[in-house]
């Protein structure tokens, strides 16, 4: 008999079942084949009809058009429902800019997608072929096939489409996707996430005061930066906040907002109210973390955890790099003699700049007064215990742990951060980086030429140095204090 889950469908059955009984009228049921089924079906199978034209309402488009930029065509629409004047149609249309979207390339427009639910596999797929960027709609639908491809597609753009401001900002001013491109690269990643953090502020900014946020007034710009420092920002912050405005508010079409005069003066004040201070005022004492280390021998009797967050921490200061150099050492690009390791650096780190040497090396030595502390000694051993577990892996630090893998800067970091804290360095105050004025402060002290202390940290300017790494020692020794303090025999 079959049967139905539609409650409707089921009360008007029924009431025309019990009109049949009242006028003792039988009914019978059979079988109808669809091809023959045309009154019933009629309606479901009309092509023409405007209901099946749906879309996206237009208040929708246009507030996501906001955010993340007008798109250049609407891959799925038609006559009756475009939303871009350039559309592609799934059949024949006297305006459309071409029939059947899956046969143009994607990646030649900002693309707008609704597609059916039925085409949504089928659009991450060509997304992913093409490489393309575009505006894609579609349900919230966790259980479907598609939803975990989906994700990783969202994940991998996150990572590479940052400063979403400044691409709309070029694309209102028709600059072609592959320059705007080329234009983000110029700022390393760092500094797109700084600049995303205050763009989000400036939209919601702007936002309640419904203003545009691409032509505001120069006092709009000087409230919003009132209001950041009245939020408890420093100088620092909202000089930040200044750049990150300065690259989509362009004034008489020459100058950034940053570089307003009274932009400069606000700044200023800042400065005078709220000075920013140093991070660190002192250093810690090399010896003591180098004390612990000492204890941690003979290599043989070490974990490959220990071992390995031994050496993070000697590279650390033996060559007095940022743990981004860290982590791009390579053992490709390692050359080994009786008495050192050497690793160069090819690749773009923060100090790289046009017309600046980007090659570092790193220079690791042995050191023969005490092999407890060598790097050259405890490199020789950490590779040794890590080439069974590399499978073809050339980056110099891997994992510890299955499934052996590259590690990231954040990781190195936390590892240095375990030394430091084992070692009795308050790690509340001194962060990971801090190797790095704790290395060349102590050698500064025992004499090393200023000229090997910049050759060796990658600094082209001694002001860099002076200004952010030479900290005094800050030491724990309190004998000069006991002395002073415990009385003498009067006898």
């Amino acid at each position: 008999m079959g049967g139905t889950h539609s409650h409707s469908c089921n009360k008007v059955a029924k009431k025309i079942w019990l009109w049949c009984i009242s006028k003792q009228i039988w009914l019978s049921c059979s079988h109808l084949p669809g091809k023959q089924n045309i009154l019933a079906d009629s309606l479901s199978r009309l092509t023409e009809s405007n209901s099946t034209e749906w879309s996206l309402r237009q208040d929708v488009f246009s507030r996501i058009s906001a955010v993340f930029g007008k798109p250049h065509i609407d891959l799925f629409a038609s006559s009756l429902n475009f939303k871009v004047i350039k559309f592609a149609s799934w059949k024949a249309d006297p305006n459309a800019f071409v029939i059947d979207a899956f046969t143009c390339n994607w990646s030649d427009h900002f693309f707008y997608a609704f597609p059916p639910f039925s085409l949504i596999s089928r659009c991450l797929q060509k997304i992913e072929q093409d490489k393309a960027r575009g505006i894609l709609i579609l349900p919230l639908w966790p259980p479907q096939p598609w939803f975990a491809k989906f994700l990783v597609l969202l994940a991998a753009k996150a990572k590479t489409c940052r400063l979403p401001f400044v691409r709309k900002y070029l694309r209102n001013k028709r600059v072609s996707e592959q320059a705007i491109s080329i234009i983000s690269a110029s700022w390393r990643e760092g500094t797109q996430k700084q600049y995303d953090t205050y763009h989000r502020k400036w939209s919601i900014f702007c936002n309640k005061r419904k203003i545009n946020p691409f032509q505001p007034s120069l006092i709009e710009v000087l409230d919003f930066l009132t209001d950041l420092f009245l939020r408890g920002l420093g100088y620092s912050g909202l000089n930040t906040a200044r750049a990150a405005l300065s690259t989509i508010l362009i004034l008489n079409g020459v100058k950034t907002i940053g570089q307003h005069p009274l932009i400069c003066r606000f700044l200023k004040g800042v400065f005078e109210l709220r000075p920013p201070s140093a991070r660190y005022t002192t250093t810690w004492d090399v010896s003591v973390v180098l004390n612990f280390l000492q204890e941690l021998h003979p290599l043989d009797s070490l974990s490959l955890k220990l071992v390995t967050l031994k050496l993070a921490m000697l590279v650390a200061l033996v060559s007095a790099q940022r743990l981004q150099s860290l982590q791009l050492l390579d053992l490709s690009t390692m050359t080994k003699s009786a008495t050192s390791y050497t690793f160069t650096i090819n690749q773009l780190i923060k100090q790289s700049r046009p017309g600046y040497s980007t090659t570092i090396t790193v220079f690791l030595p042995d050191f023969e007064e005490d092999s407890r502390i060598s790097v050259y000694k405890v490199l020789e051993h950490y590779l040794i215990l890590t080439f069974p577990l590399r499978q073809h892996c050339l980056r110099l630090f891997i994992s510890y742990v299955k499934p052996y893998k590259p590690v990231s800067r954040d990781t190195l970091g936390r590892w240095i951060k375990t030394i430091l804290a084992s070692g009795g360095i308050d790690v509340g105050v001194f962060k990971a980086h801090s190797t790095r004025s704790a290395a060349v402060s102590a050698a500064k002290q025992n004499s090393v030429p200023v000229e090997h202390i910049l050759k060796t940290a990658g600094w082209k300017s001694e002001s860099t140095f002076a200004k952010f790494y030479n900290k005094p020692i800050s030491h724990t020794d309190s004998s000069f204090s006991s002395a002073v303090l415990t009385p003498q025999d009067q006898t």
